[in-house]
């Protein structure tokens, strides 16, 4: 999940830096910097819950479910935040496929 929200963090960073709302870069808004910075975060922490859930699973002696139920919701509420971020900072283009935040999907050509 990591690399899939570095790639979106850099373009949608770029696209933040080149895109001028109210005669500034969106990437200079406080809440634009929130997003991605929040994205990052969780990103990072979801790799940390993931890591430390393959340490207790490794040591077949422990009962490692509900740990792996809670990085489970963890991680699907942090990808739906920051998709939806990223739809945000897009202003809405992340739905043309252009500027998609997500590739095409084989099963849908």
């Amino acid at each position: 999940m990591r690399q899939r929200v570095q790639t979106v963090h850099r373009r949608d960073g770029r696209y933040a830096s080149q895109r001028v709302q109210f005669g500034h870069p969106l990437a200079d808004f406080e809440i634009t910097q929130r997003k991605l910075a929040e994205a990052a975060a969780d990103a990072y922490a979801t790799d940390a819950m993931v890591g430390a859930l393959s340490a207790q699973a490794d040591r077949r002696e422990t009962d490692w479910s509900v740990e792996a139920a809670c990085a489970k919701v963890f991680a699907s509420e942090a990808l739906w935040r920051i998709a939806d971020d990223m739809v945000q900072i897009a202003g809405g283009r992340g739905f043309r496929p252009a500027i998609s935040v997500r590739a095409p999907s084989p099963q849908l050509a």
